[in-house]
């Protein structure tokens, strides 16, 4: 077997590569390509609609059900207004806002998501849930939705730590 010597270069560079792959992975890596933007925003004017006022606001569980199609249908890297998703992050319900990850969003809500255009519309045909919302709950309830395909789509990185902050040993009782 002959010997082969690695060179600083070499194990510099095999780690900058490492940590890129790393940092895409956790999303702190601005991204760009092809892919989707979809906006959804609330009924502007509810009042004309049924009793079901909720109806006409788009919930936590509304983007969950776009983003989850996205991520199904190959997305690489998604947003959510400037807030980019990783495998820790949460969509929930905070009275009339949605927390995603830390942050507080309000409608209209702008969901980008980098990855192959066909693919990632056809997921949001293909998931049960995301096909209701786009084919029946927005024209229902008279929800805002937009979607365009974008050629160069710019994703910020993330600027929060995928660690957690606090963790605490369980005592037993």
């Amino acid at each position: 077997l002959e010997a082969h010597h690695v060179t600083w270069r070499e194990v510099v560079e095999e780690h900058s590569q490492q940590i890129r792959d790393l940092s895409m992975l956790t999303a702190m890596l601005a991204v760009h390509g092809p892919g989707l933007r979809i906006t959804i925003a609330d009924n502007p004017r509810p009042q004309g609609f049924p009793s079901d006022l909720e109806g006409a606001l788009v919930h936590d569980y509304d983007l969950r059900a776009l983003i989850n199609a996205l991520w199904s249908g190959g997305a690489e890297a998604i947003a959510v207004k400037d807030e980019r998703l990783t495998q820790l992050s949460a969509v929930r319900c905070v009275g009339p806002t949605v927390l995603v990850n830390n942050t507080r969003l309000a409608s209209p809500f702008r969901i980008e998501a980098v990855g192959h255009t066909t693919s990632l519309a056809q997921a949001l045909q293909d998931d049960d849930d995301s096909r209701s919302l786009i084919n029946e709950h927005v024209e229902r309830f008279g929800l805002l939705l937009k979607m365009e395909e974008i050629q160069n789509l710019r994703l910020p990185g993330g600027a929060g730590s995928t660690a957690p902050s606090a963790l605490r040993r369980h005592e037993a009782l």
